[in-house]
């Protein structure tokens, strides 16, 4: 009887964390989701995808350093709308973290990880926290 109980415990455990994974893997509209440096994912919706192809630059004032001026990132992301690429630019800057794509806004919403002066960050280390909402 306990073998029983217990094989039914597990497996109404199994069954409810995957309830809340994605089964494809893509991210929502309306959801923040992350993508590492290079990483490339598809939306449920299946009308776009999103890859995060570069840093362009990263100047934002380490977190152990007193600085005059915050610093910013830069980004190039390439977002792909019904199978045709578009290449776009988001900055942490004069509210330069977003941009239209067709009928979808892309919303930078941060750049980890943060600058600290005594460490030097690999492209292969950045990740990009993104929501992508339907206009």
């Amino acid at each position: 009887m306990k073998t029983i109980l217990f094989t039914l415990i597990v497996a109404l455990l199994s069954m409810a964390a995957s309830c809340d994974k994605k089964s494809d893997g893509g991210f929502n509209l309306g959801e923040s989701f992350e993508l590492k440096h290079g990483e490339r994912n598809d939306c449920t919706c299946g009308a776009l995808a999103a890859t995060f192809t570069s840093v362009v630059e990263d100047s934002r004032c380490p977190s152990d350093v007193t600085c005059v001026w915050a610093g910013r990132i830069i980004v190039t992301l390439e977002i792909e709308l019904d199978g045709a690429p578009q290449t776009v630019t988001l900055s942490s800057e004069n509210n330069e973290n977003q941009v239209t794509v067709g009928a979808y806004l892309v919303t930078m919403n941060e750049v980890t990880p943060y600058p600290v002066s005594t460490t030097t960050i690999q492209p292969q280390d950045y990740k990009v926290n993104l929501t992508i909402t339907q206009l």
